[in-house]
């Protein structure tokens, strides 16, 4: 609910994860997040924001993400804007406590008609229940960029880069550090419809830690997708 000078944000999503494997549990997450942003001044806005993750797998403990952040956006010129938030992260495990981290996010941005350009820094707990090579709850701190340039209305081209590092907070899980290299071709040929072809380099590093050493492996991933969108 805006308003001339503040801005109150409320979202909340729900993911459902199903896994084939009896290795893996099926676990239920929802994500909840309130943020308010004032008009300090003309070219600064300063705010608070809450967040919280719950996860529930069908067999194991519970476990919740709290987050409190004080955030701030700065208009630099008529086309980079700086945001920044900082704040603190706690994971509440049902069978191992609770402990934080401090946590936030850096970026800039770049925006004009044709070119918008990114570049950010964050750190944060977070979970991956995509793929069962990163299913679990990480530690994250990523940087990352991304260019897209509009060369007509209708066609852009984005390229991006990310280096990751998940640190995991159970014995059961491996370290990663993924580097990941892309191209997307974008398609809009009406408003409500975005056609997106893309290319993605990813090179994994996995580390496992146990009572004797420490062993790693890297995997190299090439990976091609076409995407159709359309929003009504």
């Amino acid at each position: 609910m805006p308003t001339q000078k503040n801005a109150l944000n409320l979202s909340a999503k729900v993911e459902d994860f199903k896994y084939k494997s009896y290795l893996r549990d099926n676990i239920l997450t929802i994500v909840s997040d309130a943020t308010w942003m004032y008009d300090l001044l003309q070219n600064l806005k300063c705010g608070l924001e809450a967040a919280n993750t719950s996860n529930n797998p069908s067999r194991n403990p519970n476990s919740d993400i709290y987050e409190g952040f004080f955030n701030a956006e700065y208009r630099l010129t008529q086309y980079i804007t700086l945001f920044a938030k900082a704040g603190y992260s706690w994971l509440k495990q049902e069978t191992e406590g609770t402990k934080g981290v401090s946590a936030g996010e850096l970026r800039i941005e770049r925006l004009t008609d044709s070119d918008h350009f990114t570049l950010s820094g964050s750190r944060d707990y977070s979970y991956d229940y995509t793929t069962g090579s990163t299913y679990g709850m990480y530690l994250i701190t990523s940087g990352n960029f991304s260019w897209e340039h509009t060369f007509i209305r209708k066609i852009s081209l984005i390229a991006n880069g990310e280096i990751t590092r998940r640190k995991p907070e159970s014995d059961l899980q491996n370290g990663t550090t993924d580097k990941s290299a892309g191209l997307t071709l974008r398609y809009t040929p009406v408003r409500w419809l975005t056609i997106n072809g893309t290319y993605n380099y990813l090179l994994t590093e996995y580390t496992e830690i146990n009572i004797e050493n420490e062993n790693t492996d890297t995997r190299r991933e090439n990976r091609y997708m076409i995407d159709i969108e359309a929003r009504y």
